[in-house]
């Protein structure tokens, strides 16, 4: 019988940051961050792919400020995390990324960002996609959302950050397009997504099938939130304010039709006018 000791060195490394994508900068850029470990960190900084000057520090749980150059008008992308040597291991803490708009003056170009940052999704998730679409000449612009080329939403948007829905019932490559303006000021920002299958079908019924009514996509700020259709069945949505009620997200970001009050929707279609012991039905709600 002996005992072995062993000797455990436990380091907790993160990074954190309150910087702010809301605003646009038209100058100076000053990035605020709060590393936490107990070693030396080389916090590195990825502006649009190309890696700044890093920056060494020993702070931990306290507020560190980095500067960036002003950048030119449009969307830019960052990446920020540190790695440290520990017991002779290089180390990497959690990483950090950001999209950002830079104005320059009398630049009319419309620009289009989103800090989603993902390559892969399982199938049959519901996908939250952030984005934001910025008109230097007007305080709204037209967003259009593409779904492998498929036009599927139109809406109208402000220069606060929006959130499309979107449910992967498909496996294999996704392609996600935003859209802002019109003619040679059309601007677009492009997701790809790899959608892994699951090993569980639960596609929805196509044999046959009559009436497909879903909320995925929709939105309040349409054109016309109040048309619900499939095909030559048209739903009626009646004493909707659009506002408290219609297209809302749901706790998990899922698009969802609020029928609240006196709202009500009647779907002009009557699934037991025939009989269907021979044939069979599905109904799926």
């Amino acid at each position: 019988m002996r005992s072995i000791n062993y000797s455990v060195t436990v380091v907790a490394l993160t990074i954190s940051s309150s910087f702010v994508t809301t605003a646009p900068f038209t100058g100076l850029i000053q990035f605020n961050y709060t590393p936490v470990g107990a070693v030396t960190k080389t916090v590195h900084f990825i502006l649009d792919g190309t890696a700044l000057p890093t920056q060494s520090t020993t702070v931990s749980g306290r507020q560190v400020s980095y500067s960036i150059p002003a950048q030119s008008h449009g969307s830019h992308s960052l990446r920020v995390y540190f790695d440290a040597e520990v017991n002779g291991e290089l180390v990497r803490s959690n990483e950090l990324y950001y999209e950002f708009i830079c104005l320059e003056e009398g630049n009319e170009n419309i620009i289009i960002i989103s800090s989603f940052d993902k390559t892969s999704e399982n199938q049959y998730a519901t996908i939250p996609i952030p984005f934001t679409i910025y008109d230097p000449t007007a305080l709204t612009a037209e967003a259009r959302i593409y779904i492998n080329n498929t036009l599927v939403s139109t809406q109208t948007v402000d220069r606060t950050e929006q959130v499309y829905s979107y449910r992967a019932n498909n496996a294999g490559t996704l392609t996600i397009r935003i859209e802002g303006g019109t003619g040679s000021r059309t601007k677009s920002k492009t997701i790809t997504l790899n959608i892994i299958e699951s090993q569980i079908d639960v596609e929805a019924e196509t044999e046959n099938l009559v009436l497909h009514l879903t909320s995925q996509g929709r939105s309040n700020q349409e054109e016309h939130p109040e048309t619900w259709s499939y095909n030559n069945i048209s739903a009626t949505l009646t004493d909707f304010n659009f506002s408290s009620d219609g297209w809302q997200k749901d706790a998990d970001g899922v698009t969802v039709l609020r029928v609240s009050g006196d709202a009500r929707v009647t779907v002009p279609y009557k699934p037991f006018a025939q009989d269907f012991r021979t044939t069979g039905k599905t109904i799926e709600f």
